[in-house]
């Protein structure tokens, strides 16, 4: 089978990244041809299997003509990009088109596959896909059912500036990809019901996956104490309730260490914390690290903490955790509860309450038989849920049923 995988974003910088990455690796090993249209504000890329066009938006020492030209091209119609990938299917001739994110040039991409013939799936790996504040949640912290329109205003969801400069081309591209794209898939049941109730019945539930990473040894590590987060660090990942939390921690479990792997624009805020906490040495900053970088913490954790308090799709972070064994603490209030039911693999807290999230790290970091219990049942459900098999089965099960008959 010819895929051809489009994907906003060239290159690993967050999870939708690792995990289109691990998606084109999985369908290549299986002896499927996978073809990439993606963007990079570096150098272009054109050969066999890629077309990767620059994005020049985020250029700097522009005058505000040329940056509304630009906003334009980008956020409704770029000619150009739209001729190029439309060129370059003709070239490559897919059997399936597969779009994951599809933030930069939205409508020109829409638009190149107008009247291609080609069946269309597309992924949803952010609440973006309905919602422009990103998090599907009102300022009042309750979530939004609604899409696109003048209640994101009245709301104060978006200010009048903001409302005025994207909601037309949002509008634009939710009305296209209702139009043309013929299977959403999502892997979450909340995520699939927040776009049936904006309109969008043609989705199919699909979980993500992680590589497995080895053997599971089902043993505690040898580190006793050993707390992990790994994510952006930003406000809405609520890494500074995990630091409030280490205190008392501390004092139950005193050689207890917190491992954060991340970066993001809250960093020095959170090292602040953490010395105002008098933690220096209980928290640590690893900064952002692939893959492999992080292998060893998660194989040396004895509990990953994921306190989000934005919405999700689910948190690869969460899936390596069960890949690796390991129990863990998920937030309440970001929408995954559903994901990962059915088998005792941790506790679901709410991170805002410091007593509640300090209370579940102690007593997984102190009680050895629930530790092995949790980690056997995280092992258990990646195998049965999460791994790479089930869900290549599924996407080309889908895949198959869109194509037309021989």
């Amino acid at each position: 089978m010819r895929i051809l995988v489009i994907h906003s974003y060239y290159g690993q910088f967050g999870g939708g990244e690792v995990f289109v990455g691990s998606f084109i690796s999985l369908l290549r090993s299986h002896g499927h041809e996978v073809f990439f249209f993606s963007f990079t504000e570096d150098h272009e890329i054109s050969d066999e299997t890629r077309l990767v066009i620059r994005d020049a938006f985020h250029e700097k020492d522009l005058n505000f003509a040329v940056l509304c030209i630009r906003y334009l091209l980008r956020f409704y119609l770029d000619p150009r990009v739209a001729l190029r990938l439309r060129r370059w299917i003709r070239n490559i001739r897919p059997d399936i088109i597969h779009i994951h994110a599809n933030d930069r040039f939205g409508i020109s991409v829409l638009v190149a596959l107008i009247g291609a013939g080609i069946p269309i799936v597309q992924s949803v790996h952010a609440y973006t896909v309905v919602c422009m504040s990103d998090t599907s949640r009102r300022p009042s912290g309750k979530i939004c059912n609604d899409s696109y329109g003048m209640q994101c205003l009245v709301r104060n969801c978006l200010p009048l500036w903001k409302f005025l400069a994207i909601v037309p081309s949002y509008a634009i591209k939710w009305a296209l990809t209702k139009r043309m794209v013929d299977r959403m898939i999502v892997a979450n049941p909340q995520v699939q019901k927040r776009l049936n109730d904006c309109g969008y019945t043609n989705t199919v539930l699909i979980e993500h996956f992680v590589k497995e990473p080895g053997s599971f040894s089902g043993e505690v590590p040898e580190e006793e104490g050993s707390v992990l987060c790994v994510g952006r660090l930003s406000r809405e990942k609520g890494f500074h309730h995990v630091i409030r939390a280490m205190v008392k921690v501390r004092l139950a479990v005193p050689g207890a260490v917190l491992h954060i792997c991340g970066d993001g624009p809250c960093r020095v805020e959170l090292q602040r914390l953490a010395r105002e906490l008098s933690l220096d040495d209980a928290v640590i900053f690893h900064g952002y690290l692939d893959q492999s970088g992080l292998e060893d913490f998660y194989r040396t954790a004895n509990v990953v903490v994921f306190p989000s308090l934005c919405l999700e799709i689910c948190g690869l972070v969460n899936l390596e955790a069960l890949a690796y064994g390991k129990p863990l603490i998920l937030s309440n209030a970001c929408g995954i509860e559903e994901l990962f039911q059915g088998k005792r693999i941790g506790f679901f807290v709410d991170p805002t309450d410091i007593e509640s999230l300090s209370e579940r790290i102690q007593k997984i970091l102190l009680d050895r038989e629930l530790f092995l219990e949790m980690s056997k049942n995280a092992y258990e459900m990646y195998r049965e849920k999460f791994n790479p098999e089930i869900h290549y089965q599924k996407i080309t099960s889908l895949y198959r049923s869109l194509l037309p008959l021989p």
